[in-house]
């Protein structure tokens, strides 16, 4: 079972994060937010991890006062969230924090040697020569970039300048919101992996609902034959069935 230790946790990111944690019975082993006390609690009493870190320390108190009927540590500011970034027993950092406050924890990450899911792009964007600099001495597979920019510009930038001083380390991204660029660019760019991220899971929904829809509509499954996979080819799918 994979470990994970989570920055961000009760962001958008984090909360996503935690949504798969709980589809494929992830293990979590830290935890850490801003300042919303009162949902780290209900993440912490959820997911039962090692530690949780608040990082406004005016709600240090607090957050242990509400968890202390718990084995859970308590942790607080930067302290905290470089702690959990180096944790032994985590099998992956992922850092969804935001703003420049996810840099050091970054770095401290590196430094141990923890593979690292970044959603943090203010990191690469403001001290992109501090994270490749650490990452070259102590080694880095590839590096993953995402952007809410629909217009993908900041992603051209950051490639061009990354290429400039690092031509041979992978390039991964995720291009969800500046979908209408073709692979033919983004490579021109110096990209070398496209990750499509969750569009097969989300075309399925509307597809499934027509589905019902339409067996409501006729009171019988016979309509749907036309956009139904065969039995058959289902079952050629699995491995061995042939």
């Amino acid at each position: 079972m994979k470990s994970v230790a989570l920055l961000g946790s009760t962001g958008s990111i984090g909360t996503q994060a935690l949504e798969v944690a709980r589809q494929h019975k992830l293990n979590i082993t830290a935890l850490a937010a801003h300042s919303s006390v009162e949902k780290l609690e209900q993440q912490a009493r959820e997911f039962s991890p090692l530690c949780v870190c608040i990082y406004n320390e005016t709600h240090y108190s607090d957050l242990k006062q509400r968890l202390a009927d718990t084995d859970i540590r308590v942790l607080s500011g930067m302290d905290g969230l470089c702690e959990i970034a180096q944790q032994k027993e985590a099998d992956i950092f992922l850092n969804s924090v935001v703003g420049m406050v996810g840099l050091l924890p970054t770095l401290t990450a590196i430094e141990a040697g923890k593979p690292i899911a970044l959603a943090n792009k203010e990191t690469l964007v403001c001290a992109g020569e501090l994270v490749m600099a650490a990452a070259k001495e102590y080694g880095a597979d590839g590096i993953m970039i995402h952007s809410r920019n629909k217009s993908g510009d900041d992603i051209k930038e950051f490639c061009a300048k990354f290429r400039e001083k690092h031509p041979f380390v992978p390039i991964i991204v995720v291009p969800t919101s500046y979908n209408h660029v073709k692979e033919d660019e983004l490579i021109s760019w110096g990209v070398n992996v496209v990750i499509y991220a969750n569009h097969m899971l989300r075309a399925a929904y509307p597809a499934m609902c027509k589905c019902a829809e339409t067996i409501l509509e006729n009171e019988r499954s016979l309509e749907t034959d036309p956009f139904c996979m065969p039995i058959k080819q289902i079952l050629e799918l699995i491995p061995g069935t042939k």
